[in-house]
């Protein structure tokens, strides 16, 4: 990708991913950003690249993105409470320290895959649901078995795939960790939200997407709403909500660690916005008050971008001509490269040096373009135009509540003051380093405790 949009800057070129991809220059991403679908489908893309007809990536749900849309997006400020609580019962799970242990060291990655994911199911499932460990395991090892499965598919011939699928190892345990879900769901969400008899009965903090989705789903049709289809969507928000989300806050914790200087400057800043909080209770108003931290955050993110090296990834549905180049055939993938590879106003150190606060130096003058939320050209990690991440508000705020948790209550260090590890690659992908560990110690007297 760097050879690539270094030597053709204002042109396309392909990329020789396991799905060859167009990548298409900057400068023509208003003309694709908001192209419907008729022209280029986000849909098309994901079902391709993902194996749609296995992992049920790309399934359309207009349901489902308009509860995320609309009533997740709303419901983010009520929702703070029921996310700290899980923050803080998962770190008193996970890094319970004592005077006689003052250090825990935990695998970063595999540590923030649990928060993020009982995180996201406190809100989209609800207590007790949420913590149910076989619940646990199949969220989290569905979209593991997704990517397994699309490997071993990829080693097939496209004509002989539906044939060896049903055989695959990865493939057939892809399907039992989407029964498993659907069985849980079932029997513990499902039966009672569909039964008119209970409408008014049920605690709206168990089954909120459930409730979200029915909603959305009785206007578009006078039938019966379909457990499946509330299941599959269950399914694709797990798969939204907990991977890409457990990705960044990792990159986001690993550079913390890596940079232990501004752990303080972060944490006065913490100080200072929640100065006038009654019990400990974060506000979404404290938390947009700590633009630095927005900053910090905004950085890791770019130099690690958590959707890969391209973003904006469509498959053409119709012959396409942008004014950078050629006509492109009906049927090619076409993506961005991500701002880490693409920053042509910058020189090539300084889209290589972490700068910790360069957004926050930067939006006094630009205004909003500059915020973590904001998609823009300059800031790609939520997509752009009308496919943005509609639960971008959500995800950006769990993790600065979870980044905000941790640093407040612990010193963070790299195992050993090692040096930050490398990330990781495959495909389009870059992963932080899975067996990388930070050291937890605690900023209080634990002899006190």
């Amino acid at each position: 990708m760097e050879e690539g949009t270094a030597k053709y800057a204002d042109r396309p070129f392909v990329l020789p991913l396991l799905d060859p991809t167009v990548i298409l220059p900057s400068n023509v991403i208003d003309e694709v950003k908001s192209l419907p679908e008729t022209r280029v489908s986000i849909d098309a893309n994901n079902k391709r690249r993902f194996f749609g007809q296995y992992t049920l990536m790309g399934t359309k749900s207009p349901e489902l993105l308009s509860a995320i849309k609309q009533d997740l997006h709303r419901n983010v400020s009520n929702l703070l409470t029921e996310m700290m609580e899980e923050i803080r019962v998962t770190t008193d799970s996970l890094i319970s320290l004592t005077s006689e242990s003052p250090v825990k060291s935990l695998l970063v990655y595999e540590s923030m895959l649990r928060y993020i994911t009982l995180v996201t199911g406190r809100i989209i499932v609800g207590l007790p649901l949420s913590r149910n460990e076989a619940w646990v395991g199949s969220a989290i090892n569905y979209a593991v078995e997704s990517m397994k499965a699309g490997h071993q598919l990829r080693t097939y011939p496209v004509a002989l795939r539906p044939w060896v699928a049903p055989f695959l190892s990865a493939v057939r345990r892809l399907k039992d960790h989407q029964s498993k879900i659907m069985t849980i769901l079932h029997e513990t969400v499902l039966q009672e939200r569909l039964s008119p008899a209970n409408s008014t009965k049920v605690d709206e903090t168990q089954g909120r997407l459930a409730s979200w989705l029915i909603q959305h789903y009785r206007p578009m049709s006078n039938k019966d709403v379909s457990e499946w289809n509330l299941c599959k969507d269950h399914i694709l928000a797990l798969f939204a909500g907990i991977h890409i989300a457990t990705n960044a806050v990792t990159q986001v914790l690993l550079d913390l660690a890596a940079r232990p200087e501004y752990q303080q400057q972060l944490l006065e800043e913490i100080d200072s916005a929640t100065s006038e909080s009654e019990n400990n209770t974060l506000s979404l108003g404290m938390i947009a008050k700590m633009s630095k931290l927005d900053s910090f955050i905004q950085e890791s993110l770019r130099v690690n971008p958590p959707g890969g090296v391209v973003t904006l990834m469509r498959e053409t549905t119709a012959p396409f001509r942008p004014s950078c180049g050629p006509l492109i055939p009906k049927g090619t993938l076409i993506a961005f490269s991500n701002n880490r590879f693409d920053m042509a106003t910058r020189t090539k150190a300084d889209v290589d040096h972490f700068d910790a606060f360069r957004f926050d130096r930067e939006r006094s003058s630009g205004g909003s373009k500059h915020h973590l939320l904001t998609p823009s050209p300059d800031s790609l990690t939520w997509g752009y135009g009308i496919h943005a991440c509609p639960g971008r508000s959500f995800a950006a705020t769990e993790i600065k509540v979870i980044v905000i948790h941790l640093l407040t209550h612990f010193h963070l260090r790299l195992k050993g003051g090692k040096e930050r590890p490398p990330n990781q690659s495959f495909d389009f992908q870059i992963m932080p380093d899975m067996s990388a560990e930070i050291e937890f110690s605690s900023r209080t007297n634990l002899g006190n405790h």
